[in-house]
């Protein structure tokens, strides 16, 4: 890492302190600065495919972002997150409150889960372990939205092993959470691109919202704006944002797929030179950089399917002109010159795009910020790796890029800890160690016999030995190693010869070490957000809003 080139997004850390809030960047209000951006981007002139961003918009029978309150967003994948990333709903809550605007929860559920499970912290022993349920045979490498009832039921089935209180006396929201998870729908409209794991967890975490006395955003999945091949369903708060943003969508895949290469190059140019700020070698961390070979270009986007896990996306222009849409060497769609120039209809240009298409990381923030909403609300990483999206917004849309913020909290569990300090844990393991190097000073007057006496005498003479051919700078490597086994043997006898006190200080330097990750497990920040009580979350809520100054 090069610190002369860091910015003051590299540096945001998760607050240590329970309770503790990170609000970047801190200026009087988040308000103001979605207000900038909305002006902004009211003076600019971005288009996509051949016409202005809002041409297509208002093409979709849905207004502007821009013409009505402002729009707030933050976003996830629905998975079982802890407080801290809980902590952005909460202020785009407050936020939206606050400026009579909208929020707006983007769930991300083209991904694949790593692990259906939820766990806590059982302390009902000495020393703190994982309590977990886990959800056997749901998933299966499938994708969020392609999870459905069978494994739905399987997860709410597991639910019922978490248990209502961390700490007795102190029921948590999982029970709330759980309930409403539960709740599964009696039918699922075939047509809907919601999968029923994504129902249930929307309700789950909107029940544990109010509760907790959050205003209700509208909650749309990338599912829902970006499958072009039927009409999603939503409910009536959903369906005019979702009309505009799947017209305005499908125009911003359209005009990324006919401008590859342009796109390509401004991405791993941003990545470049975000790894080159960050001293990463290689080109495949943080993302990998999009592939150019022989007319094919990677798009930022995956193909999924319900059959086969999700693929990359390559873009191919033919003879014609015409732009072919790729997946592992087959078409898997095209679309015409006429399409990618704007002049078509906004039915037509839907139309030209295969099912199945999601962006990556990178295109959905980017889109996100640019037509979705008002102020974009990240967390720690997705903040940091968004100034690679401010790079490709310059470079490829050549304006500047939407202001976003960075909200998370730690908020810990009422665990109990045996209280180990990282200084407890030094001294000991500093204590452990000078008994193996110096044995002699943890000897009593009753503990030198004779015989250790002698022990004492022969280290003694083996360290000015080895002393003498280190100051005369000896070659001789096999003195210096003869001499320095000396020393080792030395030590190791005169040990053995406390073996009590040897044992005390071992076992006294094992004992600290599992309470210390004892603790470190019980009060971690990564516990899901509904183990903390109502009461809990309510107060992380208010202190956000006090510091929102809303």
């Amino acid at each position: 890492m090069h610190p002369e080139h860091l910015t003051p997004i590299d540096s945001l850390a998760a607050p240590s302190d329970d309770g503790g809030i990170l609000i970047w960047p801190a200026q009087p209000s988040l308000v103001n600065l979605a207000e900038r951006n909305r002006a902004r981007r009211t003076r600019r002139r971005l288009e996509l495919a051949g016409r202005l961003a809002t041409e297509w918009m208002a093409a979709g029978n849905s207004p502007p972002v821009d013409s009505g309150p402002l729009v707030f967003m933050t976003g996830h994948q629905p998975e079982f997150f802890h407080a801290g990333v809980w902590a952005k709903t909460a202020a785009m809550s407050a936020l939206a409150l606050a400026s009579a605007g909208r929020g707006v929860f983007l769930i991300v559920d083209s991904d694949v889960p790593n692990r259906l499970a939820i766990d806590w912290p059982d302390d009902s022993s000495a020393i703190c372990r994982i309590g977990s349920v886990v959800s056997r045979g749901a998933g299966g490498g499938l994708s969020y939205e392609h999870l459905g009832a069978r494994a739905t039921e399987q997860i709410a089935l597991s639910m019922r092993g978490i248990p209502d209180e961390i700490r007795p006396g102190a029921s948590t929201a999982i029970s709330i959470f759980r309930d409403a998870f539960g709740a599964m729908e009696k039918s699922v409209t075939p047509s809907s691109h919601r999968s029923p794991y994504v129902s249930s967890w929307i309700r789950g975490v909107q029940a544990v919202d109010a509760a907790v006395g959050l205003s209700r955003a509208v909650c749309i999945c990338i599912s829902d704006v970006f499958e072009f091949g039927s009409e999603a369903v939503a409910a009536d708060a959903e369906k005019n944002l979702l009309a505009g943003l799947r017209t305005v969508a499908a125009a911003f895949v359209v005009h990324l797929a006919s401008n590859a290469p342009r796109l390509a190059n401004a991405y791993n140019e941003s990545l470049r030179r975000y790894r080159e700020r960050q001293g990463i070698r290689g080109r495949q961390h943080p993302i990998p950089d999009l592939y150019v070979d022989s007319g094919l270009v990677e798009l930022p986007f995956w193909w999924v399917s319900r059959d086969r896990p999700r693929s990359r996306l390559f873009a191919a222009t033919d003879s014609s002109g015409a732009i072919r849409l790729m997946v592992d060497g087959a078409q898997i769609g095209s679309m015409d010159r006429s399409v990618a120039d704007g002049l078509g209809r906004a039915e037509s240009l839907a139309a030209s795009l295969p099912s199945g298409l999601r962006p990556r990381a990178l295109a959905q923030t980017m889109f996100a910020r640019l037509f979705a909403c008002d102020l974009f609300i990240h967390g720690i990483g997705g903040a940091k790796y968004d100034s690679i999206t401010d790079g490709i917004i310059r470079t490829f849309f050549g304006v500047e890029p939407p202001e976003y913020a960075c909200v998370t909290a730690t908020l810990r569990l009422p665990t109990r800890t045996h209280g180990v300090t990282p200084l407890d844990l030094a001294t000991a393991r500093r204590q452990s160690r000078d008994l193996r190097y110096n044995p002699q000073r943890y000897l009593d007057e009753q503990s030198i016999t004779e015989p250790v006496r002698q022990l004492l005498v022969r280290r003694a003479e083996a360290i000015d030995r080895s002393n003498l051919l280190h100051s005369g700078k000896s070659e001789d490597r096999q003195q210096r190693q003869a001499a320095y086994r000396a020393i080792r043997q030395a030590n190791a006898q005169v040990i053995a010869t406390v073996p009590e006190f040897t044992m005390r200080v071992s076992s006294r330097l094992s004992a600290l070490e599992a309470q210390f990750a004892s603790d470190r497990l019980a009060q971690s920040r990564e516990w899901f957000f509904a183990l903390h009580t109502v009461d809990a979350l309510r107060e992380l809520a208010d202190g956000l809003s006090r510091r929102l100054g809303v």
